[in-house]
């Protein structure tokens, strides 16, 4: 190589070589100050999630936070990740598996709110899935401890409601009056005084007796399943019992001891012991129907003294 090509190759390389490092320099800046790639990652998966969510596929929204949840190292950062696998759960219509996101969202987050929050949501999916008496325990445990009065009063509400579904009346009207005190409920009057009357009256109100009925019916077919309400089938019973038994009395004057034996045995025994059970069962049916009808007139007459309904997840 000739001295002036020499010279020119040294002059290139001089003025090259401040352009690549400037270009090291910029590379290596932007991947500092950048998000690393899985936040980049979970970014675009959460946009992806949301966006199925809003069109209703919660199979692939649900997918979607799952794989964001396999990129999250610390408990705090996955709490949205499974806020959303809750909502898209619900959506889905798996509430157990809502549940158990919003229980993991509960065991996750580091702020209380969060966590009152999460677990005042797992108990109203509770009570969806009927599972009220673990749904009070919670609902009663947080109504304990949070120091929030909003958020007391919707745990007190929802625990009457359970109550409510337990047949637990008084109980029920406790928590109903310690909830619609919350002046942030937006209370209705006249309906608060109601849904008192209505729970104070079923605390006193005594249902009918199965034992009671069988007892009826065992001195006189037919009298427990009137006294159970059904007056019908109480008539009937009294017809077929008294038939099967002037039956077995004419063949016992005929002295036809076989027609006896048979009346007494097939007809009289089968529709006699029957009848004591029809009329036990019939009361057991006559106070559930009263009780679930008391149920859906407090839940109606609790949600019209509130004003609103609080909503849930």
């Amino acid at each position: 190589m000739s001295g002036r090509h020499r010279q020119a190759a040294v002059w290139a390389l001089l003025l090259f070589c401040p352009f690549l490092r400037s270009i090291a320099h910029s590379e290596t800046g932007s991947g500092s100050s950048g998000p690393p790639p899985d936040a980049v990652r979970q970014q675009k998966g959460t946009a992806l999630a949301e966006r199925l969510l809003r069109f209703g596929d919660g199979d692939g929204s649900a997918m979607e936070y799952r794989r964001i949840l396999s990129l999250v190292a610390a408990k705090p950062e996955a709490c949205p990740a499974l806020v959303g696998l809750a909502r898209a759960q619900l959506v889905r219509g798996e509430i157990g598996f809502a549940e158990r996101a919003w229980r993991g969202v509960e065991l996750a987050a580091s702020n209380p709110t969060d966590r009152e929050e999460a677990a005042l949501n797992r108990a109203i999916l509770k009570i969806a899935q009927g599972a009220h008496a673990d749904a009070q325990l919670t609902l009663l445990e947080l109504e304990a401890r949070t120091a929030d009065s909003t958020r007391r009063c919707r745990a007190a509400y929802f625990a009457g409601h359970c109550a409510v579904e337990q047949n637990s009346w008084e109980e029920a009207r406790t928590l109903f009056s310690r909830s619609l005190g919350c002046q942030s409920c937006g209370m209705v009057s006249t309906k608060v005084t109601l849904l008192d009357s209505l729970l104070f009256g079923a605390s006193l109100r005594s249902f009918r007796s199965p034992a009671t009925a069988r007892r009826l019916s065992t001195f006189l077919p037919g009298a427990g399943q009137v006294y159970a309400g059904d007056p019908l089938n109480g008539l009937n019973a009294l017809g077929v019992n008294g038939l099967a038994a002037w039956l077995a009395i004419r063949s016992a004057r005929t002295r036809e001891w076989d027609e006896v034996g048979l009346n007494l045995m097939f007809l009289l025994g089968r529709y006699y012991l029957g009848n004591r059970y029809q009329a036990a069962a019939r009361t057991e049916r006559y106070n559930q129907e009263q009780a679930a009808d008391l149920r859906q007139r407090a839940a109606r007459l609790a949600r019209e003294a509130a004003g609103v309904d609080f909503a849930g997840p």
